[in-house]
C-alpha cells in the first residue's frame, strides 16, 4: 500500500536568525528586568581548564573546536551556563539559506565573501536559572562576534516548536523567525501510520529536502517500516514547483505508461494549510492542492491505472457552518441584488457591522464567502446564477481582502463537492474532505506576539486537541472502508454528505478551472 503525504513536513523546528551588531531589543529588556547574578558571575569566552560539568548533562559542548561563551562563578573556573556557535556553519541547506537572506538588511546582502554561524547549544545550569544569565550569554556572544568576525553577517538556531520559554528568549534577544514549522497533525498522521502499518510506504513533499530525509530516516529507524519514505521537494506557493513534483510523481509510478497492479498509490493527502502570509494562502491552501490533484489524475488515467484511490482534502468544520458571514464580505452590488431577490424573516448582528437580513430556512446557501454564493432554489437558479466565474478571480485572487483561509478552505469543499458529484467520475477515485478539529498547532501564530503566544500556551492545552486527536479525522477519512465518495468527516462522525448538501457543481468547476488557469 502507498499513501502520499502532500507536505507533512517541512521542517520539524522553525529557524531564527539574528544579524548583528542590533542589539537594542536585547537592551532594552535588560535594563527593564534587572539581572541578579551579574557580580556573581562573570562573562567570557571559554578557556583550558574550565569546570563544565554542570553544563555538559544535557548538551556535550565541543568547545575545543567551537566557539563556546561562558558564564563562569566569579573568581572560579566553574561553568553555570554557555553558548556554543560554528563559524561558519558547516553546511546551511537551499531553503535555510535563503530564508536567512531574505531577511538581511542591504549591506549585509552585499558582502561577496559573507558568512553565516549556527547556534548549537546554549544551556544554563538549573540551579542558576531564571536570572537572566541566558540572555546575558547571547548579548555578550553577539557582541564579542560583533567586534571579531568581520565576514559573519547572521547566526541561526533550530528550536522545537514547543519550546515556549526558548522561543520567548531568542525573539526577546533580536532573534527573528525566518522558516516556520508544519502542521503537528500532518507530523502525527505520518508517525501513526509508520508505527501502526509500517507496511505502508509513504512520499513527503517538502521544501527543505534535508530537513526532509532525516525525518524520513528517524521514522525508518524508529518505527522498522518496510521502505523508508521517499523525499520530493515542493513549494507549494509555487505553481512551478508543483508541476515539478506531480511530474517526479507521475514518473515514479507511472512511467512509460506501464504499471503493475501492484504499483500506484493509494491516497493522497492534502494537509498543507496556512493563514499569513495572505499573498501565499491562496496559493498553498487552494491553488497546489487543486493542481497537483489535477495533474495526478490525468497521468493516471493516460497510464490506464485502475486502482482504487482515495483523494483527502484537509479543511475545517467551522466551513460548513459560516454562511452567515457571506452577506457581509459580498460585493455591494452582490450583496444587494441577492436581498432583493430572497425573503428574510429577522435580522442579526455580527460584532460592530451593522445588521442584515438574513434568509429564511427554506433556502440553503452554499458555497464560498467574498463571492462563490448560490441559493439552493429552484426557482432563482432558473432566474440567474448570482455570482459568475468572474467573480472567482475577483476575490480569491485578490491578496488584499482579510478572508483568504477561510475562503480557500470553503473552495476546497466546493471543489471536492464538485468533483465526487460529477457523473464522468472515474469510479475507482473516491474524493473525501475532513477536518481535524481545531488543534493546538501554529496557525494562529503570527497573529500574536510571541511572548502572549507563549503564555496561552496552557490554555490553548486545555481548550484545543492536540496534533494526535486531530489526526485521527484524517485517518478517519482516509482508512475507514464506511466512508463513501463525497463525504466530510470529522474524528467521531460524518458531518455531512458534500455532493447532497452543497450541490455547486458550477462554483467547483469554476474554483478548478480558475486554479488551472
Amino acid at each position: 500500500m502507498r499513501l502520499f503525504g502532500d507536505l507533512f513536513f517541512e521542517i520539524l523546528s522553525f529557524i531564527a536568525v539574528a544579524g548583528h551588531p542590533q542589539y537594542s531589543v536585547v537592551h532594552s529588556w535588560l535594563e527593564e528586568h534587572p539581572l541578579r547574578a551579574l557580580d556573581a558571575v562573570v562573562y567570557r569566552k571559554y578557556q583550558s581548564g574550565d569546570d563544565m560539568s554542570l553544563v555538559d548533562k544535557q548538551w556535550s559542548f565541543d568547545c575545543a573546536h567551537h566557539l563556546c561563551w561562558t558564564a563562569v562563578v566569579t573568581g572560579t573556573q566553574t561553568v553555570v551556563g554557555a553558548v556554543e556557535m560554528t563559524i561558519p556553519a558547516d553546511h546551511i541547506s537551499d531553503a535555510v539559506k535563503k530564508a536567512i537572506e531574505a531577511k538581511m538588511p542591504d549591506p549585509s546582502k552585499k558582502k561577496v565573501d559573507r558568512e553565516i554561524g549556527v547556534l548549537d547549544y546554549i544551556t544554563v545550569a538549573e540551579a542558576w536559572q531564571k536570572q537572566g544569565i541566558a540572555t546575558k550569554l547571547l548579548s555578550e556572544s553577539f557582541h564579542y562576534l560583533g567586534a571579531t568576525q568581520p565576514k559573519l553577517v547572521a547566526v541561526y538556531l533550530v528550536v522545537k516548536r514547543t519550546n515556549y520559554p526558548a522561543i520567548a528568549l531568542y525573539k526577546k534577544s533580536g532573534f527573528v523567525e525566518v522558516l516556520g514549522a508544519t502542521s503537528g497533525v500532518g507530523r502525527a498522521v505520518t508517525e501513526i501510520l509508520s508505527r501502526y502499518q509500517p507496511q505502508v510506504s509513504l512520499v513527503l513533499l517538502v521544501r527543505d529536502v534535508q530537513a526532509g530525509n532525516k525525518i524520513a530516516r528517524t521514522l525508518a529507524e524508529r518505527h522498522g517500516v518496510a521502505v523508508p519514505p521517499a523525499v520530493i521537494y515542493c513549494d507549494l506557493t509555487s505553481k512551478a514547483s508543483v508541476e515539478n513534483a506531480t511530474k517526479e510523481l507521475g514518473d515514479m509510478w507511472f512511467a512509460d505508461g506501464r504499471v503493475p497492479e501492484s504499483q500506484g498509490f493509494d491516497a493522497v493527502i492534502h494537509n498543507a494549510g496556512i493563514m499569513l502570509p495572505r499573498d501565499k494562502v491562496i496559493s498553498t491552501n487552494l491553488v497546489a492542492p487543486v493542481l497537483m490533484s489535477e495533474r495526478l489524475m490525468r497521468a493516471r488515467a493516460e497510464a490506464s491505472v485502475q486502482r482504487a484511490l482515495r483523494m483527502v482534502y484537509v479543511s475545517r468544520e467551522a466551513s460548513l457552518k459560516e454562511y452567515y458571514d457571506i452577506w457581509v464580505q459580498l460585493r455591494e452590488k452582490t450583496r444587494q441584488k441577492l436581498l432583493e431577490r430572497a425573503p428574510y424573516t429577522e435580522s442579526f448582528e455580527v460584532g460592530d457591522r451593522r445588521q442584515e437580513p438574513y434568509l429564511s430556512a427554506a433556502h440553503m446557501v452554499v458555497g464560498v464567502s467574498g463571492g462563490i454564493t448560490r441559493i439552493v432554489d429552484e426557482t432563482l437558479q432558473k432566474r440567474s446564477l448570482l455570482v459568475t466565474a468572474d467573480d472567482v478571480v475577483s476575490v480569491l485572487g485578490n491578496s488584499a481582502t482579510t478572508t483568504q483561509y477561510p475562503d480557500s478552505k470553503r473552495a476546497i469543499l466546493s471543489y471536492v463537492a464538485s468533483k465526487s458529484g460529477s457523473p464522468s467520475r472515474d469510479p475507482s477515485t473516491k474524493f473525501v474532505a475532513c477536518t481535524p478539529g481545531f488543534c493546538n498547532t501554529n496557525l494562529g501564530a503570527p497573529f500574536l506576539p510571541g511572548v502572549l503566544y507563549s503564555a496561552l500556551a496552557p490554555f490553548r492545552w486545555l481548550l484545543l486537541r492536540d496534533s494526535t486527536e486531530g489526526a485521527v479525522g484524517v485517518l478517519k477519512a482516509l482508512l475507514d472502508t464506511r466512508v463513501e465518495n463525497g463525504d466530510f468527516v470529522d474524528s467521531a462522525e460524518v458531518l455531512e454528505h458534500l455532493p447532497r448538501t452543497r450541490p455547486d457543481l458550477f462554483v467547483g468547476e469554476a474554483v478548478k478551472n480558475w486554479a488551472m488557469s
